[in-house]
């Protein structure tokens, strides 16, 4: 089922099977789908149980994603039963699925439902011209230009030629006004942050760097917190966060505490923001450190 189908390939004897559970008697209706993109038929023969059924001649559909079903009725026995699929020509159809609407059956998952939405912001092929999605009070879906007063995302407009994907920096090392959405044009050369709330909308788009050049990848290392940029031809380039103010504050909320003792003793004997001396090593040195920043970071 689903997009998969099986070719019977290019020898005449090739086979498919399937298995089939009944519980009782009672007459049950079986379909086989199949295409056939040839212009001649391509007959299979249907055995069940190793026994001849009948032949089924495949006349064509007029191409392969032309698909049809032939019905027929079967009375098996009580238990479980294989149908055999065999081609008597070198080059048989594509067969889809056997249907088997009278058997009970369990879904392979769940319905796969699909959902449309407007970029949460869009900008123009090397023009300065930026929109942000918006409704008028019908409800109907307008826009309006990043930069005027209408706008509900802050930030000059800018335009573009070809962007990278980005990365999303969510880094406590990082001033929260810097943490979001880090993207690229790679033609423009710059890198911009979006700024987002709760739901994962921009509130508002700041350059981040105008010069940083061909960028074709952008990562965040959550070890150092850094921001690595990886360009066409020329060096990577690598942004860190600004140098704390208070190191030893591990978790971030302006006090140096238990909280953060306990970060440092998690990371024991690795590396990291723990790593309060810089020796490569989280160890006894670096929680005398904290210990002795030990209080509010600006008393």
């Amino acid at each position: 089922s689903g997009d998969d189908y099986l070719d019977f390939g290019g020898a005449a004897g090739q086979w498919i099977d399937f298995e089939i559970t009944t519980t009782d008697r009672q007459p049950r209706r079986y379909g086989l789908r199949w295409a056939n993109g040839g212009g001649s038929p391509r007959p299979i023969d249907v055995f069940i149980d190793g026994k001849f059924l009948e032949t089924l001649e495949i006349q064509p559909t007029g191409g392969w994603i032309n698909w049809t079903i032939h019905w027929f009725e079967l009375s098996l026995s009580p238990g479980t039963h294989q149908m055999r699929l065999v081609t008597t020509v070198n080059n048989g159809p594509n067969i889809d699925c056997l249907e088997t609407p009278d058997l009970p059956y369990t879904p392979l998952g769940t319905a796969i439902a699909s959902t449309h939405q407007r970029p949460e912001i869009e900008w123009r092929h090397n023009v300065p011209q930026t929109r942000i999605p918006t409704f008028d009070s019908d409800g109907t879906a307008t826009f309006t230009s990043l930069g005027q007063f209408s706008s509900t995302v802050l930030g000059p407009p800018f335009g573009g030629n070809s962007v990278t994907g980005g990365a999303m920096v969510d880094d406590a090392r990082w001033p929260t006004e810097w943490r979001g959405m880090l993207f690229a044009d790679y033609i423009f050369g710059w890198l911009r942050h979006a700024r987002l709330d709760a739901d994962g909308r921009p509130v508002e788009i700041l350059p981040f760097d105008n010069t940083a050049g061909p960028i074709t990848s952008i990562v965040h290392d959550p070890v150092s917190g850094d921001v690595i940029v990886v360009r066409f031809d020329q060096n990577p380039m690598r942004y860190s966060p600004p140098a704390p103010s208070c190191p030893a504050d591990l978790n971030g909320d302006e006090i140096v505490s238990g909280a953060d003792l306990g970060l440092l003793l998690s990371a024991w004997g690795g590396g990291g923001p723990a790593d309060l001396n810089g020796d490569g090593t989280i160890g006894g040195a670096d929680i005398g450190l904290l210990l002795a920043a030990w209080g509010p970071c600006n008393p």
